[in-house]
């Protein structure tokens, strides 16, 4: 078994996958920095929510059947296309790596 440490005391860091995605292009970064607020569910940014309470994913989508998550999105065509086949199904797509 592994050591919970390191010899120099710190803790392992263990990540599996990528720590940066790919530069984003000028107009990325535009639309990015213009419509990311408009786009973004309410209660998300730290100045809305500071204590962090959790939503509640039915009001933000009245009426649908379903809510999926879409981890890692990249362009979003995929997200795009899931939801323009499923319009009954809310649909957040969270991108970790916006760099």
């Amino acid at each position: 078994m592994t050591a919970p440490r390191r010899p120099d005391g710190a803790p392992w860091l263990n990540f599996h996958g990528r720590r940066h995605g790919k530069t984003l292009r000028a107009g990325q970064r535009a639309l990015l920095e213009t419509r990311l607020a408009a786009l973004a569910p309410p209660g998300v940014s730290w100045d809305e929510n500071p204590a962090r309470a959790p939503l509640d994913p039915a009001a933000l989508f009245p009426g649908k059947a379903d809510l999926w998550l879409e981890i890692g999105f990249g362009g979003g065509e995929h997200l795009l296309a899931t939801a323009r086949a499923n319009p009954d199904v809310g649909l957040i797509g969270c991108e970790p790596f916006v760099n």
